[in-house]
């Protein structure tokens, strides 16, 4: 729920080790924040339980995830048809259309899961998340080619300690420990350069654009004792791509040079920028998509591959409450129980909903 002071306390219950493990992270924090948007609003201002649990089933991980509240509770008899669209569980007062524990219940179904609510035995109302994932490896790297390093340190211990973890790494190493020794090696062809900023000779700050002038194509990346906020501000300003802050350890260097060429290998590809365009290209069409469902539906041309298309479509680039409409009709056109009004005026609430340039999460690749 959103902070505010009126907001109750929500409190956590995590075990002592919670494993990694491999699942749709934005779907299931979209349930867990309905979940705990409803525990807010209908709790009666009682504090917040979250209980998570992640233990071994079957060669997979089982993961539980239960919200609790202290208020008024469910109506028995609303339990059977509490996640069906529209439906509140008897419950007024709050904003929004009745569809967040429908849409919460499909992607639990998604995820191969389930949704389940009862009444708590201290009172209250209980929602629990269930599903099932393997456990994650920790990423590894991968490893980066060695490169050419030019290392500027004037203070010789720091210089060759510096240095002695770069040829662990693989890397070849250059050693200047002032202004004039950089300017001198500086003609050499360098993959990296680490500079320091406090030299005997000068200012390492005077030296970046010298050398982002003579290497443009060179990475450069400032080393420095200096807790000052206002040096590194005035080192990047002046075209260090990052600066480090000493003591530096072996694994930040391996971090650090690993995403500068990461980064610089896939300067040429957009990535970020396609799947933005690709994103926003995709909710349009799902707007366009809904909006042809409806008008089919009201001539009574209605097919289930059309309602089967739209769902994938709207589920792969975040419309869930669309991808629940359109999976929900499908259902009743293939013979299903369902009536096809229903699902037809739920997709059209969700179309009234959407919002085709709101992605703020992009599409769940």
């Amino acid at each position: 729920c959103r902070t505010s002071p009126a907001a109750p306390p929500i409190r956590l219950q995590l075990p002592a080790d919670v494993p990694l493990v491999l699942s749709d992270g934005p779907r299931i924090r979209q349930v867990v924040r309905n979940l705990l948007s409803n525990a807010c609003k209908y709790g009666g201002g009682s504090p917040v339980q979250v209980y998570l649990s992640v233990l071994p089933h079957e060669g997979a991980l089982a993961v539980r995830i239960a919200v609790e509240d202290r208020g008024p509770g469910l109506r028995e008899s609303d339990l059977p048809r509490l996640f069906e669209p529209f439906d509140r569980g008897g419950l007024e007062g709050g904003d929004g259309l009745g569809l967040g524990l429908a849409v919460s219940h499909r992607i639990a179904e998604r995820l191969g899961g389930s949704l389940t609510a009862r009444n708590g035995d201290e009172g209250g109302a209980c929602f629990v998340l269930a599903f099932t994932a393997q456990p994650a490896e920790p990423a590894v790297p991968a490893p980066i080619a060695a490169k050419r390093v030019l290392l500027v340190e004037d203070v010789e211990l720091s210089r060759r300690a510096i240095a002695l973890l770069l040829r662990r790494l693989g890397h070849t190493v250059v050693e200047a420990a002032s202004c004039a020794e950089t300017r001198a090696r500086a003609d050499d062809a360098f993959d990296l350069i680490l500079l320091d900023l406090g030299l005997p000779d000068g200012d390492g700050l005077d030296l970046i654009p010298e050398l982002r002038r003579l290497r443009p194509e060179t990475t450069l990346i400032v080393l420095t004792a200096s807790a000052s906020a206002g040096h590194a501000a005035e080192a990047v300003a002046r075209g260090a791509r990052r600066v480090l802050f000493k003591p530096v350890s072996a694994a930040e260097l391996t971090s650090e040079i690993g995403a500068a060429f990461t980064t610089a290998a896939d300067a040429g590809h957009d990535f970020a920028g396609e799947l933005a365009a690709l994103t926003t290209a995709a909710r349009a069409q799902i707007q366009t998509q809904a909006r042809t469902l409806l008008e089919e539906g009201r001539a009574g041309r209605l097919s289930a591959l059309q309602a089967h298309r739209l769902a994938g479509l709207a589920a792969q680039f975040d419309a869930e409450a669309i991808a629940a409409a359109a999976d929900r009709l499908e259902s009743a056109l293939a013979g299903g129980r369902e009536p096809v009004a229903a699902a037809l005026a739920q997709l059209e609430t969700a179309v009234l909903g959407f919002e085709p340039g709101a992605h703020a999460a992009q599409a769940a690749l």
